[in-house]
């Protein structure tokens, strides 16, 4: 499951077959994904399964610990969790996501379990309460930019990550900028999403 995050987030869904990732765990037998998981549609669901629960969960306590009452304060939850999540070691959970959005995939995010499914929906519709002074098609457009803005920021982070395993004085100077840039997004965020309405 994680080779399989791991090479979608490098190589889009249309560039991995089931046999790559097979190959990819050093399992010689072309059908062992499919065993598993059934399905590149299972294989997709197992990931979500797999870290959806703890981003859900941290972005939960991260609203409980400072409860927002504004939209930045609401969006730097989601922020902070999914920026936490692209530190962690071997996860490229954030560039899967990614490629999902640039392949037009969000069909996928059907794959999603039920109870984060919910969470993430509390989450949306907590958001657009906030920004209830706009219009409907209007709000919903803003929330997915704001989201898949994120998504890309935590998506660069966590290549930067990867890249400091493979040589710690590039990935710094990479890691530095990535850092700076998401300071900067996250000072823009709190001034710029309020100036929606």
């Amino acid at each position: 499951m994680c080779a399989a995050e791991r090479l979608y987030a490098a190589h889009g869904l249309d560039g991995v077959s089931l046999r790559h990732i097979a190959t990819a765990v050093g399992n010689g037998n072309n059908s062992v994904v499919q065993y598993h998981f059934g399905s590149r549609d299972g294989l997709i669901e197992a990931i979500f399964q797999y870290r959806l629960p703890r981003l859900n969960e941290r972005r939960m306590l991260l609203v409980a610990e400072r409860p927002p009452d504004d939209v930045r304060s609401w969006v730097e939850c989601q922020l902070r969790a999914l920026l936490e999540q692209s530190e962690l070691d071997g996860s490229h959970y954030l560039g899967f996501v990614e490629v999902l959005y640039q392949h037009g995939r969000r069909d996928l995010f059907d794959l999603v379990p039920t109870e984060c499914r919910e969470d993430i929906a509390r989450f949306h519709q907590r958001l657009s309460a906030l920004l209830g002074h706009i219009e409907e098609t209007l709000r919903t457009h803003r929330i997915a930019r704001a989201m898949a803005l994120i998504v890309h920021a935590a998506a660069d982070r966590e290549r930067v990550f990867e890249a400091m395993l493979v040589d710690p004085l590039a990935g710094r100077l990479d890691y530095d900028a990535v850092q700076a840039m998401t300071d900067e997004m996250l000072v823009a965020t709190k001034r710029w999403l309020p100036q929606f309405a």
